[in-house]
Formats: C-alpha cells, structure tokens, sequence
C-alpha cells in the first residue's frame, strides 16, 4: 500500500472532503510545455499533482503533493521560500512608491503581480473569496514589513 492510499487519503477524507465531488489524484494542472523544434513540435507530459482539492465543481482551491517516509516535511521548504522570496521581489518593486499602502492603482498592480508569479509555478485559479484572502494576507504582510523596517 502506498503513502497516499494508507495515509494521506484518509486524512483529506476525515477532514470532510468528499472523496468523490471535491478531491482528484494524479490531476494534470498544466497540459505539458509545447516543444518547437523546426518544423515539428510536442508537447510534453503534463504536471501533475498528487491531489486537487476542489472548492466547488471545476474550482480547485489547493493542490497537495504526497512524500514518502524517505523525505522531510522540510523538504517542500525550499520551493515555498523560492515562491515567497519572488512575491516579495515582485512587491519591492511597487514599495518604491512612497504611498503604495493608499493607491489602489499600485495594489491591483501588486495583485497582478501575485497571480502572475503563482500561474507562472502551475498554481490554479482560486475562488475570489479565497484569492481576496491570500492577497490581503500578503499586502498586511507587505504592510507590517514597511511599518516595522523604518
């Protein structure tokens, strides 16, 4: 038996997602890069991650991707920091602006620049619900590094 079936399933299942209308295994989340060379192409194989969690039908809202006993749980670490350290590259950008924190023009530019970078690594569209949530986590974050660094 493998880790997902033993353990990581049941875990999902008991806490209440329904197996069967909000959970997918092995769910392709990017139809696989288009290779060009001369007059040919082909696509490669499609990224897929180990569960989808879906929020409603067709609105996946977390991606999960199962480790066997042989890894950490710090081994995910990394590609989490690299993500984090290129949304905050992506928002010093726009904190040069002295009044970032009341333009609403800059924080939907900030906002573009979020969902561009989580596209960018295979990451699904969330409900708006939930996105507002993620990036009004990321702004006060932002907000409380400028207030705190000064």
């Amino acid at each position: 038996m493998d880790i997902r079936t033993k353990y990581i399933t049941p875990a999902i299942v008991k806490a209440e997602w329904d197996y069967f209308s909000q959970m997918r295994e092995e769910y392709p989340i990017t139809k696989g890069r288009i290779i060009a060379r001369g007059k040919t192409c082909k696509r490669e194989k499609p990224l897929q991650a180990d569960y989808v969690l879906f929020y409603k039908p067709n609105k996946p809202i977390a991606i999960i991707e199962a480790k066997d006993n042989n890894h950490s749980i710090g081994d995910g670490m990394q590609q989490a920091l690299n993500y984090a350290k290129e949304i905050r590259a992506a928002l010093r950008d726009k904190e040069k602006y002295s009044d970032w924190a009341n333009s609403a023009q800059i924080k939907e530019l900030m906002q573009a620049d979020i969902i561009i970078i989580l596209a960018k690594h295979g990451y699904p569209p969330t409900p708006p619900e939930v996105y507002e949530k993620v990036y009004n986590d990321v702004i006060e974050q932002a907000e409380n590094f400028k207030k705190y660094s000064d």
